[in-house]
């Protein structure tokens, strides 16, 4: 985000991200995408043609830009489990229409954008790039003109109570599953092997990354790696005897 200078409440991808299957034929996901698969569940073309939901899909933005730091921009795999990842979209779909259709838990008492300002600011993480709210509070600014709060509060109730409904339930699913959100404290290492018809290969700068992040003897490998090219392929027979020589597993997931 910093490197592209994104805007906070800029949409959250909405591409379904790649599931990646390891030679045990286990499925593993990026942990950034997991939130990618989360939005998605609610995330559906009608909620994007409601005009009701403008507002509160760049509410979303901002929290999944700012759940996203957990990872503390570190690039790491997750399980991928479907069962699971069913739950939670049957858990939220079942919430927000329940939501939308009875009683809210919030009602805005004030016709002002400070109260509401205040509400929305009161449901969302702290964004240590963003520590005084200044993006959530342009991006309201930006539907108070278009929409007054004093004369549209039927719409910021909406969008308060909605916000808090998905964000819940988003924040019960990433406590249970905590390590697939946070960096890991002490893993094997990942990397992924590409097939080819002449045999497997791995990247040997990524496999020299993630030898180091495990704490791993990487003499040998870096040794192997001098001068060259930074997609340089090792063949997987060649690479074996290295990683084996301490109790750090390797696992390793393929990619086209």
């Amino acid at each position: 985000m910093d490197f592209f200078e994104a805007e906070l409440s800029a949409p959250y991808p909405l591409a379904a991200p790649r599931i990646y299957i390891s030679m045990t034929k286990k499925p593993y996901i990026y942990k950034q995408d997991l939130l990618c698969q989360m939005q998605l569940v609610i995330m559906n073309k009608d909620m994007r043609r409601n005009h009701d939901n403008v507002a509160l899909m760049s509410c979303i933005g901002i929290y999944m830009r700012t759940k996203e730091e957990m990872m503390e921009g570190k690039c790491e795999f997750a399980p991928f489990e479907n069962l699971k990842i069913d739950q939670f979209e049957k858990d939220v779909t079942k919430r927000f229409k329940y939501a939308s259709q009875h009683n809210r838990k919030f009602k805005l008492k004030q016709k002002t954008f400070e109260s509401v300002f205040e509400k929305i600011k009161e449901l969302m993480p702290l964004n240590k790039h963003d520590p005084e709210y200044k993006s959530l509070r342009k991006t309201l600014m930006r539907f108070h003109k278009i929409a007054p709060v004093e004369e549209n509060l039927q719409f910021y109730d909406y969008t308060v109570n909605m916000l808090y409904e998905i964000t819940d339930e988003f924040e019960k699913f990433i406590e249970a599953n905590k390590p697939w959100f946070v960096p890991n404290v002490e893993s094997p290492a990942y990397v992924r092997v590409l097939k080819e018809a002449k045999g497997s290969f791995v990247l040997g700068f990524e496999l020299l990354n993630e030898m180091q992040r495990c704490g791993m003897d990487t003499i040998d490998l870096e040794e192997r790696l001098k001068d060259k090219d930074p997609l340089f392929c090792m063949e997987v027979r060649d690479v074996l005897p290295i990683t084996l020589r301490k109790p750090v597993e390797v696992r390793t997931l393929w990619t086209i």
